[in-house]
């Protein structure tokens, strides 16, 4: 598949996602593959995968299977400050670009779902949520760009003294990021940190109003479901998308 958009061809990512959980057979690892191989065998440009406590895969090993098992294809995966330090996510994300010569895409999430939050004791206000990713994707971007011998910072949430990666990447081959959201937060996060917006699908004359006043790039999170019958489509909408009060976005 192939998207053009005023002579620019744009990205395209399928999202990956299994219901049942990993055993001691190697089913959900086959599944995965399998994915991926599809993925590629229909020109899509790489695979986006969701992250939480329960989710089934790590996404640095997921970045590696994809890295692997595909040719072309380029993971786009989520990061959440609460799961690891930013300077593992800097060594992470320089390793695998180096090694593979493939660029990385990445969500920067805040949270998230409540129940996961409070599993891990992380109980800060949203806006603080923010202001944290804030502070952890500029540490990031700092490393893996590699301008400074060594960093040093000192922030509310991270403080770092003379931190530096063996492996700097030069400007082409840097993570392209992403913050999902519309909050002022958000948007604040995502001019600070020069991040692209992640946003959900909207109305062709809501993203005509939107592309006047914006200043920074975007991506849109959508889905199609295509059955013989909408009754048909909205059962499997349901099967992928249970309403559960408890997995609501902190």
């Amino acid at each position: 598949m192939s998207i053009f958009f005023k002579g620019t061809n744009i990205p395209e990512f399928t999202l990956f996602g299994i219901k049942r959980d990993f055993d001691k057979s190697n089913v959900a690892v086959n599944d995965v593959i399998e994915f991926i191989k599809k993925t590629e065998k229909y020109n899509y440009d790489g695979i986006l995968l969701p992250e939480s406590n329960n989710g089934p895969i790590h996404p640095w090993v997921f970045a590696q299977l994809l890295f692997t098992a595909s040719e072309t294809l380029r993971p786009f995966i989520a990061i959440n400050p609460v799961y690891a330090h930013p300077f593992f996510v800097a060594k992470q994300i320089a390793n695998l670009i180096e090694f593979y010569k493939r660029p990385l895409f990445i969500n920067y999430i805040t949270g998230t779902a409540k129940t996961d939050g409070i599993s891990l004791n992380d109980t800060i206000e949203r806006s603080e949520k923010y202001e944290r990713l804030i502070e952890y994707v500029t540490i990031v971007n700092k490393l893996v760009a590699g301008k400074e011998e060594s960093l040093n910072f000192n922030g509310r949430y991270f403080k770092i003294e003379d931190a530096s990666l063996r492996i700097k990447l030069e400007k082409s081959q840097l993570p392209v990021n992403h913050i999902a959201g519309s909050s002022e937060n958000c948007l604040k996060a995502i001019n600070e940190t020069a991040s692209s917006r992640l946003a959900m699908a909207m109305p062709i004359s809501h993203l005509q109003k939107l592309n006047e006043t914006r200043n920074y790039p975007m991506g849109l999170h959508f889905g199609i479901i295509t059955r013989k019958t909408k009754k048909e489509a909205l059962t499997v909408l349901n099967t992928f998308s249970p309403p559960d009060k408890s997995k609501q976005i902190s």
